[in-house]
């Protein structure tokens, strides 16, 4: 991949439809957007466990916003950030940007999906029948 590190003006408008859940959002946008952390992988958990925390242990969070039953969490490491989003309906986002590709070697991203989905429970709706 190519690095461009070059710096562009970037303008953002808030509005009184936006939360600080979308303020912690562009913060960790802007590592993306910027090229500071140029890959970046998401995952969709449809249902988190009750009371499971979504970020690595032993990471302090960097930003915690709640607003209207959703939390948003930023954590960074020393080559990643990552951003969680749980609602209140039980499912959750969870979005990390790392400085290098985690397909080449076991990175952060890698880690931080697989640790949410770990974390995840399945949907009892999801039944089989026999």
């Amino acid at each position: 991949m190519t690095t461009n590190r070059r710096s562009f003006q970037r303008v953002t408008t808030f509005d009184d439809t936006d939360s600080v859940n979308d303020a912690t959002d562009l913060l960790f946008m802007e590592h993306y957007i910027s090229g500071s952390h140029p890959f970046a992988q998401s995952a969709y958990i449809a249902r988190v466990r009750d009371g499971a925390s979504l970020i690595p242990h032993g990471v302090d969070p960097i930003r915690v916003a709640v607003s209207d039953g959703t939390q948003s969490v930023l954590v960074s490491g020393p080559d990643w950030i990552l951003c969680t989003t749980k609602w209140a309906d039980g499912s959750a986002r969870v979005s990390v940007a790392a400085q290098s590709d985690p397909a080449e070697h076991s990175g952060a991203a890698p880690f931080a999906l697989g640790l949410a989905r770990r974390r995840s429970r399945p949907d009892p709706r999801a039944t089989v029948s026999l």
